[in-house]
């Protein structure tokens, strides 16, 4: 049975979430796998297989529906099997030769995606294709980092301060930069599609101070290494930008946003989580820089997953689920609301234990695993559920790639 294109991302989706239940079982069972190689292919799959793959799709849709999709579709199709590539070698190996040629293979394909795109999007003017240029950049620099962290390792460095300011790095570069831009551009490519007047000169604001502290924001990750006294300044001016940004973005959206969601179905909620995440996400940087957090915060790995998890699951994850319920490639039926309320159960639940235990007050590994169970169970809801309306890069009415 073939599987619908918009589905692929929600099975790479699924397959972290069994991981994640797999590296919480740990605690009680042994297994051949390494940890940290588990941990390794759950990061990636989540970045490069759930994110990457259902933004790719969510671009052409929103951009280049009514064009020539030819190109694309073995773009599509080289990455998937190169993310399963990544799954299986991250697993089984860890960093080595082949999830470092798979990942460099990876990287190669989307070079060519971000240059088709910027190719035939170049006489597109509205405010939304510029979130997604500097989205691209973002991605371009965060995928250099990589390349360093492997130089780093063979040269015998890993576990130095050196080592863990280039991983941050690049996962600021990732979720705060890459991710981030390019779902805020779906955000107002869906509001040029509907002729709903925004504020574009408060958009254009939103985008300078945004991008601008997310640049200068990567000092916000070394704010517990040795550099410290040389990067605060940055990263104090980094939350000024960020703050005035976040101001512009949120009073840019025209009055009537939310009449373009249903109220019915899960893509209103879907949004509002993500306006929280956002705004909490903001707090949390702020606070982030004053003394006594950066004595709590850095080198507590609890604290450091949960704002981990709120970044790619409350924020992003959130509103790439918000668009497929929009656009119809997740109905709203009673499979997919039994899967959006255990998605967000199993989320809450693991981001409170995380944060209690991670403040030393209470971590229960039966609630954390009985929790994550609870998040896979509800992504294979979400890809069992039927498709409203059906989107496919081969153009046919059954929406099969």
């Amino acid at each position: 049975m073939s599987i619908p294109s918009t589905k692929y991302g929600l099975v790479f989706f699924f397959l972290i979430a069994l991981i994640g239940v797999w590296l919480r079982a740990l605690y009680w069972v042994s297994v051949p796998l390494s940890y940290n190689h588990l941990v390794h292919a759950h990061s990636h799959v989540a970045f490069q297989g759930w994110v990457y793959v259902t933004l790719f799709l969510l671009l052409i849709r929103s951009f280049l529906a009514d064009g020539n999709l030819k190109k694309y579709r073995w773009q599509f199709f080289a990455t998937i099997i190169t993310v399963l590539g990544i799954l299986v070698s991250f697993a089984f190996y860890g960093y080595g030769l082949y999830s470092i040629t798979f990942s460099t293979f990876f990287q190669l394909l989307n070079y060519v995606f971000m240059f088709c795109f910027w190719k035939d999007t170049r006489h597109y003017l509205g405010s939304s294709i510029q979130w997604v240029r500097v989205g691209f950049a973002f991605g371009v620099l965060s995928s250099i980092i990589p390349f360093f962290i492997g130089i780093l390792s063979a040269k015998g460095l890993s576990g130095t301060e050196i080592y863990h300011a280039a991983i941050f790095s690049f996962l600021h570069f990732q979720y705060n930069g890459w991710f981030l831009f390019m779902i805020i551009g779906l955000v107002y490519k869906l509001f040029e599609d509907k002729w709903l007047d925004f504020d574009m000169r408060k958009a254009r604001k939103a985008l300078f101070f945004l991008a601008t502290g997310t640049l200068f924001g990567v000092c916000l990750s070394y704010l517990g290494m040795e550099i410290l006294p040389k990067i605060y300044p940055i990263a104090i001016l980094s939350i000024i930008f960020k703050t005035i940004g976040l101001w512009y973005l949120l009073f840019s959206f025209p009055k009537q946003w939310l009449s373009i969601f249903s109220s019915k179905g899960w893509s209103r909620k879907y949004i509002f989580i993500f306006l929280g995440a956002l705004i909490l996400k903001s707090l949390l940087q702020t606070i982030s820089v004053f003394p006594l957090a950066i004595d709590l915060f850095f080198n507590n790995k609890y604290l450091i997953l949960a704002y981990l998890h709120l970044s790619l699951i409350a924020m992003i994850s959130c509103l790439l689920l918000a668009l497929m319920h929009h656009y119809g490639w997740i109905a709203n039926t009673f499979l997919s609301r039994l899967g959006n309320v255990f998605l967000m159960m199993g989320f809450v639940v693991s981001e409170v234990l995380l944060v209690t235990g991670g403040l030393g007050m209470f971590y229960s590994p039966i609630i954390m695993l009985i929790a994550s169970g609870s998040m896979a169970f509800a992504v294979l809801c979400l890809i069992l559920s039927p498709i409203q309306n059906k989107f496919s890069l081969w153009k046919r009415t059954n929406g099969s790639l």
